[in-house]
This record gives C-alpha cells, structure tokens and sequence, in this order.
C-alpha cells in the first residue's frame, strides 16, 4: 500500500492527511496541524505539522497539495465533439479571449462535465477549467517541497478538491446534487456536486471570523450560487448542503442556512455516519473531522488518481533519480521475483521435456518389441529395424514409386536452362504418359535422357514431336515404364521359392 499526505495550505494553518491506499483498500490515517501565526513561513509551519504525525510520515510515496480557490479561476467552456481529444491544445484559445490576463502566465486543469446532442443533431462537450497564476503554483511547490521534503506531484483547487470526499461518503453526490460548504476563518468554499462531477464551484470572501455581523450577507451569497446552478442546469435548487471546515462547529450556523436557503443543512462531524475507511480514527481525530475535510479530498485525490490538476506543461511533475533511488528495495525485490520466476519455469519446462522423452522411448521400446521381436530406444537402430523388415517383407504392396514420385523424378530430370513446361501428366499400372512443351527437339532429347538416369524408370522414349502453331516451341508426347528394383526383388523371391518346391 501507498501513503499519501494532503496538504491544505490556509492563511490561518496548514493542515496535513494521511491516507494509505491500495486495491480496493483505503485507510484515514492520521490528522495534523500547525498555526502559521506561530511559525515564520508556511515551509515551517508545514514542517511543524509533519513531526507531529511522528512514524507515519517516514516513508511517504505521493505528496498532493492545493491552491485556494481565492487564487483561480472556473470558465466553463463549451467545444464541438470533434474536438474532445483536442481539448488540451484548445483551451488555452479559448482562455485567452475569456480572461483578462496572459495565457502565457497561467497553468491550468480541466475536466470533462458534458457531453450533449444539439438542436442541430451536433454532439457538443462541456468542460469546467480550473486556471490559476504560474508563479503562485510555484510558489506552493516550493513551500511544500521545503517544508515536506517531498515535492507534490499533484496541485489541486482548494473548492474543486471537495467533491473527492463524495468517495468516501455513499450517496454523497451520486444522484441528486449535493453542496458541499467549506466555512473557513476568512473564505468559504462551495463546491456542487452531481453524478460525482463538479458542476459548479465558488470561493467567497467570507468566513465565521466576521460572523455573525455578516452572516445574513453569506447566507445570501450562498443562495445566489445555487440559484445560478439551478438556473444554469434547468433544475431546482439542491435540496442537501453539506457544512465543513472549522464553521461546521459553530452552533447555530447549520439552523440558520437551513432556515435562509431552505435547504436540509448537515454538518460533517464524529456524529455523521462515518465510513469503515475513518473508523481507526482516534476520537480526538475524528471530532475535527470537518476541520480537516479539505486536507482529506486533497489526500484522496491522489489516492484515486483523479481531479483536476494544475501541474502541467513546464510544470509537470518529473520523477527523477531519487525517486528511484528511493524504491530500489522493492525494484530489487520484484527483480529477485522475476528472476526465480524465470528459473522454476525454466526447471518445469525441462522436467516436462525429460518427462515427455521418457514417454517417447517406453513407446518406442514398447513398438519394437511388439513389432520386430526385439527392443530398443535408439532411433538409428529402429530405423535399421524397419528397413530390414521392409526389404525382407514380400508382400508389401506400397510400389516404391507412385504417380507423386514420378512428378518430382520429371522436376529433377529437367535441367536448369531449359523451359519446360507440362500439359498432360499421366501414371498409371506403372505407365508413365508425359506431353510437354519444350523450345527445341534437343531439349525433349536431354528430358528424356534425364528421366532414364532413374532407377526407377526405363524406357523413357519421345513417341511424337510437333511444332506448336503460332509459336517457336515444340510439344513433345514422351512414354516410359516404371517399376524399382525393389518392387522386383519380392517377385523373383516367389518364382525362387517356387521352384525349389516343384524340384
């Protein structure tokens, strides 16, 4: 299993996650934070918070982090069908003439939210784009890898990263929308989740340090992103919402929204029902859950290999030598595997042939004997064997030629430099019928000359030679008998042993 830690960067406190992960498993770890008041920069304060996660932070494979959503910016854009596997080269046009800064100065993620049939039977693609400054990822890459010892491989959105949670939470998302608020100390994150896609997000500029002075001005705030989610999806405005972050503890405040937005307000807390994945939870841990909510959907974005992704371009993450380094124990380890692998095979596969061998000669040993009389596991000496037999044998009846070996004995007589080619074919009862085409009466000659020098064919004669019409080349009809030696020597053995019998 991987560990993975989140990284919730806020003005007030860094907050750290970590999750372990692997197949089909996933475990909530432990929580941890540091106040940037007490530290001198956000690389401190993050390394304050990591000794406080004691032996858990060891070892550590991915480290993900993320912008706040104050630092982006969400366009929604729209694209043909035809260009979807073209997105990655389009949105930076279509960004260029939406906002009002250098595209050369931004990085940016997208995802997919869409994908619709037009009035006109064209098949359309939505996708929400996540932009933020060059300089202020940097900037986060570099307090991270400062303060962590471990660069992030990942930049998520701060607003966009809550619908990771949706994972955890059955239900949560999958089907109904479902808001998830996050109040902070100065800034809120909403995030709408539906079909466990971001469908709209929002940063405001408002948290419950200014409460309850402005609480009315956030509770209408909020309205009006869900009236413009409700408005831009044609639906109704969604009738759960989530509470997070540190405002999800404040008494009264989840009344309140529930009351102004007319919505059903349920804060994430120990008393929630809380997943297998967050029950190792010390309750201390557990009771700030909501405190931590952000770090977590950032950990799980890694944990799944899913979200948006602002490290991209020139800032793409690079593994380099020590991350190899790092995992040489287990690449040697998985070597030693492959290599023991490579040996049992490579010893079951000549057991399997020995065995196979064996097998091969009890079956010879046991046909000679049945056969000949006489055992043996020598091939050589089976092949004796059987030509003894065969020439021994008088009643035989395969001819040692036959109508194929008359064919290939009439390819071997025809020398190279002459073109022969052979209209008619014919064998039978040791009768051979050639008609052939040959360019001069000399030619036919050598063919015929060259059939002879077989043992098995005598009297090769060309019985008629023509000229073809309209053409220099001349057929030839050739006869010959064929019979071997071989297939000679059973009858004279006959005529002998009846002879010696009459006398």
């Amino acid at each position: 299993m991987s560990r993975v830690i989140g990284v919730d960067l806020r003005a007030s406190a860094v907050r750290l996650c970590v999750v372990r992960s692997g197949f089909r498993v996933l475990e909530v770890e432990a929580f941890a934070e540091a106040p940037i008041q007490e530290s001198e920069t956000a690389s401190d304060a993050l390394r304050r918070a990591l000794a406080l996660l004691g032996d858990k932070a060891n070892r550590v494979d991915t480290v993900v982090a993320a912008v706040p959503g104050g630092q982006c910016f969400l366009v929604p854009l729209s694209f043909p069908g035809s260009a979807e596997r073209r997105l990655e080269e389009l949105i930076p046009f279509e960004l260029e003439a939406e906002l009002p800064i250098d595209v050369d100065e931004l990085t940016f993620g997208y995802q997919v939210t869409d994908k619709k049939r037009g009035s006109d039977g064209q098949v359309g693609v939505s996708c929400l784009v996540a932009c933020a400054r060059r300089e202020r990822v940097e900037s986060i890459i570099r307090s991270v890898r400062e303060g962590l010892g471990h660069e992030p491989e990942r930049i998520g959105v701060s607003s966009l990263e809550l619908a990771e949670l949706t994972w955890l939470w059955p239900g949560m998302g999958a089907g109904e929308p479902t808001v998830l608020v996050d109040v902070g100390a100065d800034s809120s994150d909403i995030c709408v989740v539906e079909a466990g896609l971001v469908r709209m997000a929002r940063t405001l500029n408002l948290g419950f340090a200014q409460f309850p002075a402005q609480a009315s001005h956030f509770s209408a705030q909020l309205r009006q992103t869900l009236s413009a989610f409700a408005a831009q999806r044609g639906t109704r405005m969604p009738e759960t919402l989530t509470l997070l972050g540190e405002g999800a503890r404040l008494e009264g405040l989840s009344e309140m929204l529930g009351a102004a937005l007319e919505v059903r307000v349920v804060p994430l807390n120990a008393d929630s029902a809380l997943p297998g994945s967050l029950s190792k939870l010390p309750p201390e841990s557990q009771e700030r859950l909501g405190d931590f909510a952000c770090a977590l959907a950032v950990a799980l974005h890694a944990a799944k290999g899913r979200g948006f992704d602002l490290r991209r371009g020139a800032l793409a993450y690079a593994r380099g030598y020590g991350y190899v380094k790092e995992r040489a124990p287990l690449l040697s380890a998985l070597g030693v595997t492959i290599l023991f692998s490579f040996l049992f095979a490579t010893w079951a596969e000549s057991r399997a042939q020995d065995r196979e061998h064996e097998l091969l000669m009890e079956t010879l040993r046991n046909a000679t004997e049945t056969i000949f009389g006489e055992s043996t596991d020598n091939t050589d000496e089976a092949r004796a064997m059987i030509d003894r037999f065969v020439k021994a044998n008088p009643d035989d009846p395969m001819p040692y030629m036959d109508g194929f070996g008359a064919a290939v004995a009439l390819a071997e007589a025809v020398p190279l430099e002459i073109i022969h080619d052979v209209e008619q074919f014919e064998y039978s009862k040791g009768k051979l019928k050639i008609r052939g085409l040959v360019s001069t009466t000399d030619e036919a000659q050598q063919v015929a000359k060259g059939l002879e020098e077989d043992p098995c064919i005598h009297e090769a004669k060309i019985t008629k030679i023509t000229q073809v019409v309209n053409s220099d080349r001349a057929r030839y009809m050739l006869e010959a008998d064929i019979h071997c030696p071989l297939d000679r020597a059973p009858t004279d053995a006959k005529k002998k042993a009846s002879t010696g019998a009459t006398q």
